[in-house]
């Protein structure tokens, strides 16, 4: 589940990107999504209501609703930053939440982070600045306010995973899901109503099913299986098996939309990954052998 759920994911971008190249709208394709999301969210919750027999209390809703609005967020974000930053470079900057998580969690519990933290935070910084390439002297326009998008996004989403957790186990995936894209499309109405232009819904045909593989393939389906395996499996299994998802994107939109990196920005990918696997080892050398959980 986690495999497969990170590889739906991983394509969310490259398909968002062709859905911008056929003529849709950031806030267009936020807004479909949500739209087409939640009544799919709403069917996995009634199917997976016998395996959440524990009932929810106001306070559960009411976290869940104020999540979605986090998620809400994220979304915003992460898809402003693929249109002006591009599918890899984005992909690569929000891949650093996890550290960003270690110091949201050291915060909320009033401590340092551990010495191999702070090493895996500077190592992928370091490797990241180096994937940005500050120093070309042609820059894309909407570059570095791209960049800040996609740190915002990697920010917001570290929160949401910091915090989510407990209450996943709680109520469930599917429960979960609903309330958060519930709250998440009533935030993102209310942002259509204020910003609302002409060509905010107009796709043609080619933008739909973009967008419908962004719903299917790379939000409803890869979402729940996401939740499922940390239910099952643990945030740490899942969160190692992340460590493949930016990859899996860089790969596919080298090949499909021609975003290539040069051989100093590999280098730099290449540090990000390594600052992440330090963060993570400790989390891989307490995995059971074998599989067990």
């Amino acid at each position: 589940m986690a495999f497969v759920a990170i590889f739906g994911l991983s394509m969310k971008g490259v398909f968002a990107k062709f859905a911008y190249i056929a003529g849709a709208s950031v806030l267009g394709v936020v807004l479909v999504r949500m739209i087409a999301a939640l009544p799919l969210f709403w069917l996995a919750s009634l199917a997976m209501k016998k395996s959440n027999p524990v009932p929810m209390t106001p306070r559960d809703v009411g976290l869940a609703l104020a999540f979605g609005l986090l998620f809400l967020l994220a979304t915003l974000c992460d898809f402003a930053a693929i249109d002006r930053l591009g599918v890899g470079l984005s992909r690569i900057v929000l891949f650093t939440y996890p550290l960003i998580v270690v110091f949201v969690a050291a915060a909320m519990e009033r401590r340092l982070p551990t010495r191999n933290q702070l090493l895996a935070f500077l190592i992928a910084y370091v490797g990241l600045l180096v994937v940005l390439r500050p120093d070309r002297v042609e820059l894309p326009e909407r570059f570095w306010s791209g960049v800040g998008l996609s740190l915002l996004c990697a920010f917001t989403i570290a929160i949401f995973y910091a915090l989510t957790n407990p209450l996943i186990k709680r109520i469930g995936p599917g429960r979960f899901s609903t309330l958060t894209q519930l709250s998440a499309l009533i935030g993102m109405a209310l942002v259509a109503v204020v910003t609302f232009e002409a060509d905010t819904l107009e796709f043609n045909r080619e933008a739909l099913v973009w967008i419908a593989l962004i719903v299917l393939v790379a939000t409803v389906a890869p979402m729940l299986m996401q939740y499922e395996a940390m239910r099952r499996i643990g945030a740490a299994r899942v969160s190692l098996i992340a460590l493949f998802g930016p990859i899996i994107t860089v790969i596919v939109a080298w090949f499909a939309l021609g975003e290539r990196l040069d051989a100093i920005q590999i280098g730099g990918f290449g540090l990000v990954l390594l600052g992440i696997g330090i963060l993570e080892w400790p989390e891989i050398r307490r995995l059971p052998k074998g599989g067990g959980s």
